[in-house]
Formats: C-alpha cells, structure tokens, sequence
C-alpha cells in the first residue's frame, strides 16, 4: 500500500508541478536606435518552424472492451493563435498591432511588394519563430534504476513495473526522465525607418499546456516594455 501511494505522489507531485508554467526570456536590445518613445504601430509575423503532426491515442471504454483512436493534439497552440495573443496582449498595452498576413488580403505579392506596404504602415515589424511547442525530456532529479528496482531519493526502492515504464524514461545510464511541456520562441523586432534588427529576444515556457502560450506572450511583452522597445 505504501509503494503505491509513495508513486502515486510523485507522479501527482510531477502534475502539479506541470500545471504551474513558468517562463523566462532573454533579450538583447539596441538602445541607441531605438525611439525614444517606442514603437505604436507594430506588424506580427508569427511563424511555427517545427509543427508536430496530431498523434493517435487508443483509448478503452470503462466497463465495455472497446477501445476507440482519439485523436491528440501535441502542441499547445499553433502559430496563429500566438499570433492573436501576440496582438490582443500589443493591443491591451496601447499598440496598433496587426497580423502580417492580413495586411495582404489573401492576395500573392512579391515579397518587395510586402516589404513596402509593412513600410508604408508601420514602426516596426515583429517576428516570431516558435521553436519547440510540445514535450521535451528533463531528468528526475535523485532519481535513478538498475533495469530492475527505480530509487527515488528517499525511502526504499521499488521494482519497475508497467506504470513506472509508461509514466518515466529509463535509460540505460540508469538516469529517470519524464515528459515535459515546453514552448520555446525566438523574437526580432525590426525598425522599418531604418531597416535595423534593434530587439531579439529567446523565451523558454515550462509547465501546463494551457497556459504555455499565454506565459510565454505576456513574459514577451513585459520584456520589450522593460528594453524600451513598446
């Protein structure tokens, strides 16, 4: 009963450690060609550089042997939904932001065309890469096995079965790993007056899928206000 109840805590301890996202960002910034009062009038390029295809899940009915595909989506928002929370959260700051694309109607236009009318119309022109949207491995600290028995950290250790092999990474090194939720995006901020890179910027978001994205927008956001760039 103790070993089932001690997994189950570290395994609930994992949850709720995912629910909670947590983000950082890392900027470098050109303050000497930057506006004194920062840009008002920003186009959003938002572009996802590795989209991950929808997996399979099969999942049983309770109490009935069927077991149905359920189709699951691996990412935590695709690239136009950052888009529109890029713009919303530019918008709530005072910005005239818009989505780049829109500003082309749906039409094709050499991409000299595009570089005028962003020119024509704004201060400055934002582009996002998002790099990673989906899990990544981190090692479970104190954690490590022999193939046969897991060791926690504390207290005795306990034989591998399925849901130890299901829940964790074991791999050969003996080291634990498990499945994290990640959302990682690479950002410039371009002045159209002057045609310089004058902000960059990498954020990291960690943590529950549903609130990845937004995290990671508003930690964005907060860091271009404290370079100056909004």
């Amino acid at each position: 009963m103790w070993r089932f109840h001690r997994i189950a805590l570290i395994i609930c301890a994992a949850s709720l450690l995912a629910a909670c996202a947590s983000s950082e960002t890392r900027s470098i910034v050109s303050k000497s060609d930057l506006p004194t009062t920062g840009y008002r009038k920003i186009a959003v390029f938002v572009k996802d550089l590795n989209p991950a295809e929808p997996s399979i899940e099969h999942v049983a009915i309770p109490g009935s042997p069927i077991v149905l595909p359920i189709l699951r989506n691996n990412q935590s928002a695709s690239a136009t939904e950052i888009e529109q929370k890029l713009i919303s959260a530019l918008g709530n700051a005072g910005i005239d932001a818009r989505a780049g694309p829109s500003l082309f109607k749906g039409q094709k236009v050499s991409e000299q065309e595009k570089a005028r009318i962003v020119q024509k119309d704004f201060d400055a022109t934002l582009y996002v890469d998002i790099v990673v949207n989906g899990k990544t491995e981190k090692r479970v600290e104190g954690a490590h096995h022999n193939g046969q028995y897991i060791w926690w950290g504390f207290g005795d250790p306990d034989p591998i079965d399925d849901s130890i092999q299901s829940t964790f990474d074991l791999r050969p090194d003996g080291s634990v790993w498990e499945g994290v939720q990640t959302f990682q995006t690479k950002s410039e901020l371009w002045d159209m007056a002057s045609a310089k890179k004058v902000w960059e910027a990498e954020t990291i978001a960690t943590g529950g899928t549903l609130v990845l994205a937004r995290k990671a927008v508003d930690d964005v956001l907060k860091k271009m206000r404290a370079d100056g760039a909004i």
